[in-house]
């Protein structure tokens, strides 16, 4: 007996066509983002004319953007990227847990992958640390979970059963 294993880590279609949605809030982080997204995905063989970004006021309106190039076919999956850091308020918690429904609901909506690459943080030190590379490197992170998600999609599109890795028991 073998299991069929669809791993996703074949090298992505260089003509795939990728958003990045990036919150202006927090700029000096999300712009960390952003450079690391982009890089990543430049390593990856993604060329500059099949990237779009688009920057939006702050995280709430990372959904609507999403939607927005979903609907009209302009990518083949999103990176979102962008930065809430807790305040004294509910205000963040708020923020926080409606974006990242919403982004889930759109994923689901257009059956196509979107990656939560928004930091919630509870300092300005935190989401650096997670934007720079030091703890983390969310910006990349949510990049390469995209173009895996999106080549595990065209495996699973074609016969898989002739695109798999077999497991042996």
């Amino acid at each position: 007996m073998s299991i069929k294993i669809i791993t996703g880590n074949e090298k992505p279609l260089s003509q795939r066509r990728i958003g990045v949605i990036v919150s202006r809030y927090n700029e000096d982080i999300t712009t960390l983002l952003l450079d690391n997204a982009l890089e990543e995905l430049r390593k990856q063989d993604i060329p500059d004319e099949n990237i779009i970004i688009v920057k939006v006021a702050g995280s709430w309106e990372i959904p609507y953007a999403a939607r927005a190039l979903m609907q009209h076919g302009e990518v083949d999956g999103v990176v979102t990227l962008g930065c809430l850091i807790k305040g004294e308020t509910s205000h963040y918690e708020i923020i926080a847990s409606t974006t990242a429904g919403a982004i889930q609901k759109i994923a689901e909506d257009f059956d196509m992958p979107i990656t939560f690459g928004v930091l919630t943080c509870f300092t300005k030190a935190q989401a650096m640390a997670r934007a720079n590379g030091h703890v983390a490197n969310m910006g990349k992170e949510a990049t390469k979970a995209l173009l895996q998600a999106l080549t595990i999609q065209e495996q699973i599109k074609k016969n898989i059963f002739s695109q798999t890795t077999t497991l042996e028991q």
